[in-house]
This record gives C-alpha cells, sequence and structure tokens, in this order.
C-alpha cells in the first residue's frame, strides 16, 4: 500500500463535517469547543457558531497514523543521508585508499533518497476536467 505526500483526511465526525461545533444544548457548541473559543473571547452566554476544536473549523481530520507515517519518514531519510555524508567524510580523512568504493555506495544510496523525496510526484487536482474543450492541435493549412 503507498501512501501519498498529502494523506487522505476522513469527515470530521464532531461537528458532522461543518466545521462548527452545534453539540451543545439547545444547538450551542459544546463545552470543549467553548473553552478552546475563550481564548479570544468570553463566549459563556451564547456559545454558538464557534468552530469546531476536533478538526479546528476544517469539516475533516488527518488520522494520526498517516500524519505520524508522513512526518516520520522524511525527517528519517534526512538523518540518514546525514550519517551517509558523516561517514564518506570520516572515510575520506582516515582511509583516503577505500574512498572511491565509500562515495560510490554513498552518492547511490543518498541519491536514491532524494528522488524518492524530491522526485517531483504528480498533483492530482479535485477540479473536474471539462471534455467540451478542443484539443490543442495544428490548425490544418487549407
Amino acid at each position: 500500500m503507498a501512501f501519498s505526500a498529502t494523506p487522505e483526511r476522513i469527515p470530521c465526525a464532531h461537528c458532522n463535517r461543518t466545521g462548527t461545533c452545534s453539540n451543545g444544548p439547545d444547538g450551542d457548541s459544546c463545552a470543549i469547543c467553548a473553552k478552546r473559543g475563550s481564548k479570544f473571547r468570553d463566549y459563556s452566554d451564547a456559545p454558538k457558531g464557534l468552530p469546531c476544536s476536533i478538526c479546528e473549523g476544517k469539516g475533516s481530520v488527518e488520522p494520526f497514523s498517516l500524519k505520524l507515517h508522513n512526518r516520520f519518514l522524511p525527517f528519517f531519510a534526512m538523518g540518514f543521508v546525514t550519517l551517509l555524508l558523516i561517514f564518506v567524510a570520516l572515510v575520506c580523512f582516515l582511509h583516503p585508499e577505500s574512498f572511491v568504493n565509500v562515495i560510490g555506495f554513498a552518492a547511490t544510496l543518498i541519491g536514491s533518497i532524494t528522488t524518492y523525496y524530491f522526485g517531483g510526484k504528480p498533483i492530482l487536482s479535485s477540479a473536474p476536467q471539462k471534455k467540451d474543450q478542443p484539443d490543442d492541435k495544428i490548425p490544418d493549412n487549407e
């Protein structure tokens, strides 16, 4: 299973995908959302229309496992590349006769990691494609 750089978001069950909390009595915001909203203003009288504290007003949430996966692996790769560069520098100074073998090995690994993370992944557009547009063809000369 391949993970994308931008994980799939799931609908927020707390606000029913609206981004606005109305889980309290009489459609007011719940106590947690009112407490988090009180940082900016006192909502104790009528806590209505406050942003959902679970999804931060977006209407959807990012699962923790995908959030962790998308943040851990790039940092792990950067650490691995840093260690490889330190290893190459140590070999360069301590064992210059085997530097050629080590640099080939390290360059292959660093190139693979860099290509994987910065390889220009296609961005999928959520906008519908228009099918009634003519193709960009060269007009026939008549």
